[in-house]
């Protein structure tokens, strides 16, 4: 759904809605080209998906690095940090701390 269309410093400019989720976005061209088709693919709302309880136990166990851990694995760095120091998933590091004080 457009919300407004009008020239500005000699391009076209359409600002869009999302009629499903109120997301908006803006569009412009050059004068005297078309304005693109927006793309709705990917636009809305992303949602979290939560980690199993092996996955974080493979990020505790694992001696990568954690940039390395959170680009294979999907998570972000922060997310991956706070698991690997244990301030997330703690009923798992009970689990494994026989295994890490053996290491």
């Amino acid at each position: 759904m457009v919300i407004t269309c009008r020239r500005a410093s000699g391009a076209r400019y359409r600002r869009l809605e999302c009629s499903d989720c109120t997301h908006r976005w803006s569009i412009s061209a050059p004068e005297g080209e078309p304005v693109p088709r927006p793309s709705l693919v990917g636009h809305g709302r992303r949602t979290a998906r939560r980690m199993t309880d092996r996955e974080a136990a493979l990020i505790i166990l694992s001696y990568d690095s954690l940039h390395e851990i959170a680009r294979r694995t999907g998570f972000s760095y922060g997310t991956v940090y706070e698991i690997k120091h244990g301030r997330s998933y703690h009923d798992v590091h009970r689990i494994l701390q026989p295994i890490l004080d053996n290491d």
